[in-house]
């Protein structure tokens, strides 16, 4: 079972956001994908990503369900993931030009009313692709309401809006990039970690780099 990153945001993930260890695993334990719930309050609206129904293709919701109906314990939010899981929503994923491997995949609870299908890459990057929705739309709120508060930019890619977040590791080690796309027409997102451990790559890649990533997995 590989590792899961510790949580990006501790709010987000309070979405499912959140960057971290090393692992780039769930950075986001937090509400955007599971962990700890976003403590940030729904009081600026003014702050919060626009709203809108995202490009998320249909069949991925009926994926997230049937993942999480096979998980034996739902309330459980730790992911573990099966190594020889193929991923659901698509069997191949780009970074700079190298394709990626497949790591494994699982699905668990996240935050109080969330659910989440987490696909891992890895070779020579690490990357994970998480979709997730919540049952309780105010949890949703939150975690919107989360990403402006824990800076995370807005970044177009042909149209489609992507919060993006930069977090550079302590020691130095690796960048990391949370990617998040909202959803509001099902409370949810998809969010992408992504980390990097190449020095010239970590100084050159960009926010619309990382954007790309996951607008180009969302497009099969």
């Amino acid at each position: 079972m590989r590792p899961l990153q510790a949580s990006l945001l501790p709010a987000v993930l309070a979405i499912a956001v959140a960057v971290g260890a090393s692992s780039c695993g769930v950075s986001g334990d937090d509400a955007i994908a599971g962990g700890e719930r976003s403590t940030t309050t729904r009081d600026a609206p003014s702050r919060r990503p626009g709203r809108g129904t995202g490009t998320v293709p249909e069949g991925w919701w009926k994926i997230l369900d049937d993942q999480f109906d096979a998980v034996e314990e739902k309330e459980s939010t730790v992911p573990t993931i099966d190594l020889d899981g193929r991923c659901q929503l698509g069997d191949a994923i780009e970074v700079d030009g190298d394709e990626l491997d497949q790591f494994g995949t699982g699905a668990s609870a996240f935050a109080d009313s969330g659910r989440r299908y987490i696909c891992q890459f890895s070779d020579p990057v690490s990357v994970d692709v998480i979709l997730a929705r919540f049952t309780e739309p105010g949890e949703y709120d939150d975690l919107k309401a989360s990403l402006s508060a824990d800076g995370y930019s807005e970044v177009d890619v042909g149209g489609t809006a992507f919060q993006v977040q930069k977090v550079e590791a302590p020691n130095g080690a690796h960048t990391d990039f949370a990617v998040v796309h909202l959803v509001d027409d099902r409370d949810g997102f998809v969010r992408l970690d992504l980390e990097l451990t190449d020095d010239a790559q970590r100084s050159s890649f960009t926010d619309q780099q990382a954007a790309e990533v996951l607008a180009r997995f969302l497009a099969g």
